[in-house]
């Protein structure tokens, strides 16, 4: 899906707020965040492609639930703050094709500080909390850098 949007009406939907995103991660992929969260510094996610996420919690929670989790994978609720305006958060919901998702866009190069991560056995969901990091890098150095990162990874 391609999109075009002049930047004057980009920095209008720029989104602030708690954003929601619902998925299933394994164990492993589970225990990366929980170490990260144990290190004396907090590690950073660094979202290298687009990701949706909503405002409304009950909404990311179904789809994390639309298939049940394998026996090796929990379902997780990613819990997004974003503080102050960013160019890389966005608010689509009013133009949307599904607006009552209350979709919010997270664009690659986005960088996300993980605070906690809390499991709720009795529900059997893990809260991932997430604060936004706005670093001053030009936004097609993020996108450079994310590509690169990505190359290395899949071809090492």
């Amino acid at each position: 899906m391609e999109f075009f949007m002049r930047r004057d009406e980009l920095k209008q939907r720029a989104y602030t707020g708690i954003a929601y995103r619902g998925i299933t991660l394994s164990i492993n992929e589970l225990d990366i965040y929980k170490r990260a969260v144990r290190n004396e510094s907090k590690g950073v996610l660094n979202f290298k492609s687009f990701s949706s996420a909503s405002r409304d919690p009950m909404i990311a929670l179904r789809f994390a639930t639309k298939y049940p989790p394998k026996e090796n994978e929990k379902i997780v609720l990613f819990i997004f703050e974003i503080y102050a305006a960013t160019p890389t958060v966005f608010s689509i919901e009013n133009i949307s094709y599904f607006p009552h998702e209350r979709e919010v866009l997270i664009l690659p190069g986005s960088l996300f500080i993980i605070d906690s991560v809390e499991e709720n056995l009795s529900m059997n969901i893990t809260t991932v909390h997430l604060t936004h990091w706005e670093v001053p890098v030009p936004f097609l150095t993020k996108i450079h850098q994310t590509f690169r990162c990505g190359k290395r990874r899949f071809l090492s």
